[in-house]
């Protein structure tokens, strides 16, 4: 796989958004090494005006998880299988 397709620099604009998502939610981003790279990937959505897909489901104001900031900040947000189901993608053997 081609690692340069796959994963982006973190530009002005991406790190702006991420610093801004960890300054509103310092909690979450002190959870640990599991969460470190979650404000990055709600904010390359953001900054890209990208769908963020994650596995994550709801999460709210003490647990923060991706669809919660997501909703907040008015970025979408799809699970994988959205994606699946909006390309109309047919898995077969």
């Amino acid at each position: 796989m081609n690692r340069d397709r796959c994963v982006l620099p973190t530009d002005a604009a991406v790190a702006t958004v991420a610093g801004a998502i960890g300054n509103d939610y310092p909690n979450w981003v002190r959870q640990g090494r599991k969460n470190a790279a979650d404000p990055f990937v709600i904010a390359v959505g953001e900054a890209r005006g990208c769908l963020v897909v994650s596995g994550e489901k709801n999460g709210g104001p003490r647990n923060p998880k991706i669809p919660y900031v997501c909703q907040q900040r008015g970025i979408a947000h799809g699970r994988f299988v959205d994606v699946i189901r909006s390309e109309g993608w047919i898995l077969s053997r």
